[in-house]
């Protein structure tokens, strides 16, 4: 799928897969820097926890840009239609306006269905599977003295949280996982090159939102702990907000494109 492109377009290829790394490694690197200053200067004696899953999903996910950019024109995904146009210097599908609106409305109805379905989840998984509730404990400890952050670094905190949040997931889940499991399943029938079907795509929503659940497990599980409840590890993604609204936002961004999906994620997050 990458020998067949003209000069013009792996040009084009480039300066989007740019554009995006940029955004998603601004998206990892600037809510590391807010913890290192949350938690050296308001709790001073706490032991800071370097989230290396973190970085290492972020870093594999950025590296894997390129080739989503590749898949993403190849099996005819939305992307970021008005984000490349701008930079291609091509016509604007539509207006940054209708895109905020879009945006807010959709982060309401998606905070109101994943209310909904993680009810109905978590009811029916305790109810079958009662030893899969989650163990509510902190996994940082800290008896020293601590600083109450000002007003503004807790506002500023928020925003940056949620339009890193916004901007980094966004890429890394819905623009480049839901585009490599895309390619995955055109290639099950023995042609990567040919458009994904609706079931297909659906299958790669439903991927993608699952991983995106895994990830936010990671303060849940250590290694030092073993495989010993790997199993409850792989099942709680099941009964996650971030599952279900990673289903939601993946449906989002296939019918309207990356950048409502990112202000979508956004307002969501804020709320």
């Amino acid at each position: 799928m990458y020998e067949n492109g003209t000069p013009s377009d792996q040009a084009r290829d480039r300066r989007e897969s740019l554009l995006w790394m940029i955004l998603a490694g601004l998206g990892t690197l600037i809510p590391l820097g807010f913890d290192f200053i949350g938690s050296t200067h308001f709790a001073p004696r706490a032991l800071i926890y370097m989230p290396v899953e973190f970085v290492v999903i972020s870093g594999v996910l950025i590296a894997l840009i390129p080739f989503a950019v590749k898949a993403n024109h190849q099996l005819d995904l939305p992307g970021g239609p008005l984000i490349t146009a701008t930079l291609n210097h091509e016509p604007k599908p539509f207006g940054w306006g209708e895109v905020v609106l879009g945006g807010v409305l959709w982060s309401v109805t998606a905070l109101v269905v994943s209310m909904i379905a993680i009810a109905a989840a978590v009811g029916l998984l305790l109810y079958f599977f009662p030893s899969f509730l989650p163990i509510l404990k902190s996994h940082y400890p800290h008896s020293g003295p601590t600083v109450r952050p000002s007003a503004i670094w807790l506002v500023s905190d928020l925003v940056t949280g949620a339009v890193s949040a916004g901007v980094q997931e966004e890429i890394l889940f819905r623009f480049v996982l839901m585009g490599v499991f895309s390619w995955a399943l055109s290639g099950v029938n023995g042609d990567s090159d040919r458009l994904p079907t609706r079931r297909q795509l659906w299958l790669a929503n439903i991927a993608q939102a699952y991983f995106f659940g895994l990830a936010h497990l990671r303060s849940d599980f250590h290694l030092a702990r073993g495989t010993v409840g790997l199993g409850k590890v792989l099942i709680r993604p099941l009964i996650l907000p971030q599952t279900v609204s990673g289903i939601f936002f993946g449906w989002l961004y296939l019918r309207k494109g990356l950048e409502t999906s990112i202000v979508s994620h956004t307002f969501f997050d804020l709320l």
